[in-house]
């Protein structure tokens, strides 16, 4: 009997021992479990934190060339219709050159947003200059022609990116090209022509009309001037309406 006692003493006291052993052995699992999936952990962080950190620098970098594309279009030279009636900070220095030279100040202003958005310090890559986007070759010509007659303008060449010399010069410009048209079919088509002749030049306006058979509209001769006069007049007569249902004041 005493053996008896003996050996289911023994025997509870392995099951005992078995039974820490397998809470030992579970517990060293889970640790090791613990380890094992920890590295992962942290190198999928960086992996996530990087690519997140390129996204926003992407974001960054596209909100950057958003905010510079617009304080092209709307920084401190371009303000346009800011307030009814006010198409541009140079409103006064255009109605002052366009009454001069019998121009409408309104069409004069959708020339020069189509030309330079009213940037005074625009160049472009064939190297035209300032507000209304004039060729130094071509002021200097202009600057001949109006030798005693125009003598505000004597220098004007070298003053280009100075905005009241640049709009003179301009309104000279349109003035001499619209004297020059004696035969179009309204005033609207001379303008028209008075505005291809400034961006093609008078002599490609001149090729259009003696290919037309209609060379006293603007209807007529705009299929044969090159492609980018032909779009750039309707640019300047659709801001035109625009300044025109903008503002209340008379043309002149």
């Amino acid at each position: 009997m005493q053996r008896r006692a003996k050996d289911k003493q023994i025997l509870k006291w392995l099951m005992v021992v078995v039974l820490l052993a397998l809470v030992f052995l579970c517990a060293c699992a889970g640790d090791k479990d613990n380890k094992t999936r920890t590295p992962t952990a942290k190198k999928q962080m960086p992996a996530q934190d990087t690519k997140q950190s390129a996204d926003d620098g992407k974001d960054a970098r596209q909100k950057e060339a958003t905010k510079d594309a617009t304080a092209r279009r709307s920084g401190p030279d371009y303000r346009e219709m800011s307030r009814p009636g006010v198409i541009s900070r140079y409103d006064k220095t255009i109605r002052k050159y366009a009454r001069r030279y019998l121009l409408d100040w309104r069409l004069v202003s959708a020339q020069i947003h189509t030309e330079s958005r009213f940037q005074r310090t625009a160049r472009s890559y064939r190297g035209a200059l300032g507000l209304m986007q004039i060729m130094p070759g071509t002021a200097k010509w202009l600057e001949g022609k109006a030798g005693k007659n125009t003598p505000e303008l004597k220098g004007v060449s070298q003053m280009l990116l100075k905005p009241e010399m640049n709009i003179h010069l301009g309104c000279y410009y349109d003035a001499m090209l619209f004297s020059r048209i004696k035969d179009a079919a309204s005033r609207d088509d001379r303008s028209k022509m008075m505005f291809a002749a400034y961006n093609a030049g008078p002599g490609n306006l001149n090729k259009a009309r003696r290919k037309s058979d209609a060379p006293e509209s603007w209807e007529g001769i705009k299929e044969h001037l090159p492609g980018e006069t032909e779009k750039y007049v309707p640019k300047i007569y659709d801001r035109y309406e625009i300044y025109k249902r903008w503002t209340v004041l008379k043309p002149y």
